[in-house]
């Protein structure tokens, strides 16, 4: 018997952008060898698509079943794409867009037993409508790896679920917190249970990959995946601070869950000015700045995109130094040519998304690239030499997070350093590092 979850990650779950057949194909096996780097990506894309002349995948109205199989491969992975918009497929039998493609990509052995049962799988219409009615990521992945699958224990879940979200509400209450945070999409809890919340602040965390509003609720997009819960709590604060949610001295109850198993399962208190006075001191909190919040959460966004990625399928390090650059450029002497220097200010600055993998290839450069607080790039391949040495780093960081401690020792930029042995961001400002993620 063929157990699909052992072919499907949740990485591979995923919501298009593409509107065309080729396109589709290319990002699916992006998310495909993202998740699995040591793919041949061109070869996975040249073979489906040679398939693709050969036979058109699509089965249905609703979906297409593009696949190929690879010699050196001995696995076969599954990839599913949701189009909100469809993707034109159009076949003899079938005209017009298709909003659903599952990409199935393997080594022979088990290929074509692998591809049966997902074809079998896909014929039934409630899989089907349980993929179209998916909210999220998460949900598509449910969909097709459990898709029978019956909660024996659903009235026991329900009850500790609802234990939970009252003592939440109740502690909220007696804590005055300012506000009560929910880490699930709001389609994931009971409304009749959501109003017992009536009074409190509730806003619902959610990132980006959730195609879903909040109604009533306010809804937090965070843009980073793949974060555990306490880098979820420390972003998502980070947000709620610059948006005005929550203030300095604040009290917050969060609670979390799983997405795919659509329940909370447990809940936290923080004391802003206590438990995150280390990233209280961000110059985008201070009055004395020059870094706007755009350009610190794309920094930080592309940063992650790095870690998460890497380039050609390897781990990357990686410096970055943001805001405060006069003072920065006394301590800068450039170790390669700078290859951003002489372009337009306006072509060179990281809130434009067509720089995005200019800037992430040319992050590999040895040194750091010096960023201005609103976001124009001004130099890559610097080396760093502050006058004044940086405190003293946990075991295991080196002379990439020195220079990121010691350049925000002598002013007052921020700086960012990407490990490539363990692909963790660390955040420093005045010296210290005061964010992991």
């Amino acid at each position: 018997m063929v157990d699909l979850r052992e072919r499907l990650d949740r990485q591979r779950c995923v919501f298009l952008t593409a509107a065309g057949k080729r396109e589709a194909i290319e990002e699916l096996v992006g998310h495909l060898c993202r998740s699995v780097p040591e793919l041949p990506y061109r070869k996975i894309v040249d073979e489906v698509l040679s398939r693709e002349e050969q036979l058109s995948t699509r089965l249905t109205a609703d979906l297409a079943l593009p696949h190929a199989q690879l010699d050196e491969l001995d696995r076969n992975y599954i990839a599913i794409g949701r189009s909100l918009t469809g993707v034109a497929w159009e076949t003899a039998e079938h005209k017009g867009s298709v909003p659903l493609v599952i990409l199935l990509v393997g080594g022979k052995r088990r290929h074509l037993e692998v591809l049966s049962a997902l074809a079998q799988l896909l014929e039934k219409q409630e899989v089907i409508d349980r993929l179209l009615e998916a909210r999220d990521t998460a949900g598509l992945y449910v969909a097709l790896a459990a898709p029978g699958q019956k909660d024996q224990t659903a009235a026991a879940v329900n009850r500790s679920m609802a234990n939970i979200f009252r003592s939440a509400v109740g502690l909220a209450g007696r804590l005055k917190a300012a506000a009560l945070l929910i880490h699930l999409p709001p389609d994931r809890l009971p409304a009749k249970l959501l109003a017992e919340a009536e009074g409190l602040n509730v806003v619902f965390i959610t990132d980006q990959s959730s195609a879903t509003t909040g109604g009533a609720y306010r809804v937090l997009s965070v843009p980073f995946k793949d974060t555990d819960r306490d880098g979820a709590v420390e972003v998502s604060l980070l947000l709620a601070l610059t948006q005005g949610i929550v203030k300095k001295n604040d009290t917050v109850v969060s609670l979390f869950g799983r997405s795919d198993a659509g329940r909370i399962d447990s809940l936290a208190v923080t004391e802003m000015s206590r438990d995150y006075d280390h990233f209280l001191s961000i110059p985008i909190f201070t009055q004395d700045h020059d870094i706007q919040l755009e350009v610190f959460l794309s920094l930080l966004e592309l940063i992650r995109e790095l870690a998460r990625e890497g380039r050609e399928g390897k781990p990357v390090g990686a410096l970055f130094v943001l805001g405060d650059h006069w003072n920065v450029s006394r301590y800068c002497q450039q170790m390669v040519i700078n290859p951003f220097k002489g372009y337009d200010e306006a072509e060179r600055n990281i809130l434009d998304p067509s720089i995005v993998e200019t800037l992430k290839e040319f992050s590999r450069i040895d040194g750091a690239m010096v960023i201005r607080g609103d976001g124009v790039i001004v130099s890559a391949g610097t080396y760093l030499r502050p006058d004044r040495p940086a405190a003293r780093l946990p075991s295991g960081l080196g002379a990439r997070h020195a220079a990121a401690a010691g350049i925000t020792a002598v002013t007052n930029a921020v700086s960012f350093a990407l490990s490539e042995s363990t692909r963790q961001i660390s955040l420093f400002h005045g010296g210290e590092r005061i964010m992991v993620l």
